[in-house]
């Protein structure tokens, strides 16, 4: 073993005491002051850049809906001199500038369509939307709160070549669906699962001699095809008779109320009935009475159920309005709603027990025995309902936009 010597050193004598090293002195500690410091500059940075990506997520939003509002803008097929540029700044489409008498009526009185495509469908959570908006899920919370004897009745979920078939647990394939659960004379509606205005809702009754899908004459084959071709799921609905007054309006569609509440907070957040319409179909709404689709709405007296005149959309700047209908001659201004009162207690009942959704579009069907409600939503459209005059000026729905932030407050 090397020795001390053979290295160069002299070996301590023996019995001396070995040096001991110097500690390694310890580094200078922060003070703690800049040590705070340092961490507010961390979290402030880290704030700046939640606030940069919440920026850019509210901006994109921003973009998407401004597109969504010229997509409207430009559904409409008319000449460019029909347009009115000048008003998209102010929140308005060019058919709603028409509608509303624009700059005639004062504007702060509507919820413009910005504020309906931006703000109104932001006021309920997207989570709770969600059960309004998909018909199945609507359809079992209105049997969860004891509301299924008031709600039409589902007949069947179509997904993936199948037929879930209610209240039964069974499965079976479309075509063996159509030819065997469907009786003849049998009409049903088949809807996507979620889906506005009225589009890809075909209605299919089967006949004595074959099938008649939205009123014409159909193969098995057609009507088997056109749902196959379905890329996303659909409901089977059962198709519910009409009070007579309610069919004679028009016999070739259903005609549904559109009943909005909203909570009145002033008085508890008791839920009231802003606005009622009536809607019709026509011969250019076809087999549904949908206000987008070219049909009518007249606005319901609230307290009485009396029927006003009915107004329609354009194709130009000349408002369109009817006391009688134009297809089949019936009386409109002046009708009564049957079982009014029996459908106001139904709104607000279901308003009540769905309190947590608060802002509802109700649309309803009028039977021979009552109200059904057909489906709910939280975004209804405005034209229909404003057509008849503005929103705002009621001080109780001024009050709840304002307050939900969907309208700034009156300026004088």
């Amino acid at each position: 073993m090397d020795s001390a010597a053979d290295h160069g050193r002299h070996p301590a004598p023996d019995g001396a005491a070995q040096p001991v090293p110097s500690p390694t002195p310890p580094p200078p500690s922060f003070p703690r002051k800049v040590v705070r410091k340092s961490r507010q500059i961390a979290r402030k940075a880290d704030h700046k850049r939640r606030n940069w990506r919440k920026e850019v997520r509210k901006s994109r939003r921003w973009a998407e809906d401004y597109r969504k509002f010229l997509r409207k803008e430009f559904r409409w097929e008319t000449s460019p001199d029909m347009r009115r540029p000048q008003w998209w700044a102010q929140g308005f489409l060019s058919r709603s500038v028409t509608l509303y008498d624009l700059p005639n009526e004062d504007q702060q009185d509507y919820v413009t369509d910005v504020q309906r495509y931006t703000r109104t469908k932001r006021m309920v959570h997207p989570h709770l939307q969600e059960i309004l908006d998909n018909k199945f899920s609507f359809f079992l919370l209105m049997n969860q709160l004891g509301l299924d004897s008031d709600v039409v009745p589902l007949l069947g979920l179509y997904s993936r070549g199948e037929v879930h078939v209610f209240p039964n647990d069974d499965q079976v394939p479309l075509r063996e669906f159509l030819e065997t659960r469907l009786e003849v004379g049998q009409r049903v509606f088949v809807k996507p699962l979620r889906g506005a205005e009225g589009r890809f809702v075909v209605s299919v009754r089967r006949t004595a001699d074959g099938w008649r899908m939205n009123g014409q004459d159909r193969s098995f084959e057609d009507v088997a095809s056109w749902i196959e071709a379905r890329p996303k799921p659909m409901i089977f609905e059962a198709a519910v008779p009409q009070a007579e007054s309610q069919a004679q309006l028009n016999p070739h569609s259903t005609n549904t109320l559109r009943v909005l509440t909203m909570p009145d907070l002033t008085q508890g957040k008791e839920p009231f009935i802003a606005v009622a319409v009536q809607r019709i179909g026509t011969s250019r709404s076809a087999h549904v009475d949908n206000w987008t689709q070219g049909g009518l709405s007249a606005k319901i007296d609230i307290a009485t159920g009396t029927l006003s005149r009915a107004g329609q959309l354009p194709d130009d700047h000349t408002p369109v309005w009817h006391t009688v209908h134009p297809d089949s001659g019936a009386q409109i201004e002046g009708a009564t709603v049957p079982f009014w009162e029996e459908t106001k207690a139904l709104v607000l009942e279901g308003a009540k027990r769905l309190n947590f959704m608060e802002y509802i579009g109700w649309d309803i069907i009028v039977s021979p025995t009552g109200p059904v409600i057909l489906e709910a939503n939280v975004n209804s459209g405005m034209n229909v309902l404003q057509v008849h005059g503005p929103l705002l000026k009621d001080e109780r729905v001024r009050r709840y936009f304002e307050k939900r932030g969907v309208v700034p407050k009156k300026r004088n």
